[in-house]
């Protein structure tokens, strides 16, 4: 054969198993992540494809599911046989696969507590098993993936897993969306994770509290750790934000990155969202808003004024996000003349006050808090308010902060994670720094003094928020240079 111009470069193959994804499955941010990273990394010619369980939820959705056709059996004390199934990510040629089997995978919801940082046995076995599917699923597909890029405790156990399989050609990545979070097994669950040997060092000293910690399992045993910002990055190796793993985070430190998470600017845009009542641009700014601060003021028996600054929550209602410094600034907020929104569900102690606080405020037509997650209320809310609170204790990424800058809501937020990576004091949003209610009385008057579609200095503010550039394809590039270092390191060790 003659010479052929240009050779053509071979795709890197990338597999990402996550617990859940959007618009299939959606708990968390995480689904979000898992949603729109694969569709940026389509676009860098990554072959890249992604497997979640084939919950209840899913099979009863809108979405196009078909089977395979193809069946394989993972041993968990016996052998259970697990089904796949196919779909793509809307909006792209990206596949995705649904593991099937009724015992652990495919019955209940999709998480089995409501407390996202208290996870049952049942549910951790649920995740044990999903993991051994993952890799018995590589074993039996033609498509020997180059890369596994692994996504918080429900995957923490695959990169051993890997590891001890015959799949030593697949790096593996290991990415924390939220450390706080980590998967307590039980010792009894070993006799079901035959491929990793009870005997190995690593188990041994994380069996020594008389538990197994999935995050710690897929922390230690990738070839890469990554985080969804630069700050968390830094922030876990310490005492304050380690969760107690900072020294075993601080020994791998050579090998763990921050990627900031993106949006996807298709379906976050205030221009053609199908999910708000008066669509607007960059060109229209805060006079945009207007319509939506309207609407929603009417909807939710708020009362009807445009000239008062509203003040949107859109949060899981946790310890974590600064809801108890919030309720404790909330009739100080209130008495500068401030509208607040709150959308969540969650811990139901937090839930029962707002429901309180509710009946309290009613008359007063300034407050009101929805306890249900509600996408499309979301996004009318996002249009609709001048200014975004985000007070939280820790954060690791944060989303709703980029999102409501797209929206031009400024954001107010605490110094942590990556809101500091996000949002500039006084030219995208508000800062502060210390995690208290006072301090969060004062950044708030300092944005509602500052709130006004006349005021020149917050329409700039509003128009730098709605020009910064989140979107995935930035992140994505980093994400590519991630895997090729893990396979990089990964050949080091086999070398």
């Amino acid at each position: 054969m003659g010479k052929s111009g240009k050779s053509k470069k071979k795709k890197l193959k990338v597999l990402i198993a996550a617990s859940e994804c959007a618009p299939f499955v959606k708990v968390g941010g995480l689904a979000d992540v898992v949603g729109s990273l694969p569709k940026a990394l389509e676009k860098i010619n990554v072959d890249v494809r992604v497997v979640i369980p084939y919950y209840k939820e899913v099979q009863s959705s809108k979405f196009k599911v078909q089977s395979c056709n193809s069946k394989f059996k993972v041993k968990f004390g016996r052998a259970e046989e697990v089904g796949v199934y196919e779909s793509r990510l809307p909006g792209s040629e990206v596949p995705i696969y649904f593991l099937e089997n009724q015992k652990y995978l495919s019955g209940g919801g999709v998480y089995f507590s409501k407390d996202a940082f208290v996870s049952s046995q049942e549910e951790i076995r649920r995740f044990a098993f999903f993991s051994k599917a993952v890799v018995e699923f590589i074993k039996v597909s033609e498509r020997k993936p180059d890369v596994v890029h692994c996504n918080d405790w429900h995957t923490g156990l695959v990169p051993g897993l890997i590891k001890s399989s015959k799949l030593g050609h697949s790096a593996t990545v290991f990415t924390i969306h939220n450390l706080a979070n980590q998967g307590f097994a039980e010792l009894s669950i070993l006799k079901n994770l035959n491929s990793i040997t009870p005997e190995s060092e690593l188990i041994r000293w994380d069996a020594e509290d008389d538990n197994l910690d999935l995050m710690l399992q897929g922390v230690t045993a990738a070839d890469v750790v990554s985080t969804v910002s630069p700050s968390y990055a830094k922030e876990i190796l310490t005492p304050e934000f380690g969760e107690g793993l900072h020294q075993v985070l601080k020994a791998r430190e050579a090998r763990l990155f921050g990627i900031l998470n993106g949006i996807d600017y298709q379906i976050w845009n205030p221009e053609m969202d199908q999910k708000i009542e008066f669509n607007y641009g960059l060109k229209e700014g805060p006079a945009g808003k207007v319509g939506n601060k309207i609407y929603l003021q009417k909807e939710l028996g708020l009362t009807v004024n445009p000239e008062v600054p509203l003040i949107g929550v859109v949060t899981r209602l946790a310890e974590q996000k600064g809801i108890d410094i919030l309720l404790e600034a909330l009739k100080g907020i209130l008495a500068f003349g401030a509208q607040l929104v709150i959308l969540g569900v969650g811990d139901p102690k937090i839930e029962k006050e707002l429901r309180i606080k509710n009946e309290e405020l009613r008359e007063k037509g300034s407050f009101k808090a929805i306890i249900r997650f509600d996408e499309e209320l979301a996004h009318r809310i996002y249009a609709a308010s001048d200014l975004f609170l985000m007070p939280s204790k820790f954060e690791p990424c944060g989303l709703v902060q980029i999102i409501a800058m797209r929206y031009g809501a400024l954001p107010i937020v605490r110094e942590t994670g990556g809101l500091k990576d996000t949002v500039e004091d006084a030219k995208t949003g508000f800062v502060f720094r210390e995690y208290s209610a006072e301090a969060l009385l004062e950044v708030v008057e300092r944005a509602a003094g500052r709130f006004g579609v006349e005021n020149i200095e917050f329409r700039q503010m509003i128009s730098r928020a709605m020009q910064a550039d989140f979107s995935w394809e930035r992140s994505a590039g980093e994400y590519l240079q991630l895997y090729q270092r893990a396979l990089e390191y990964k050949n080091l060790q086999s070398a």
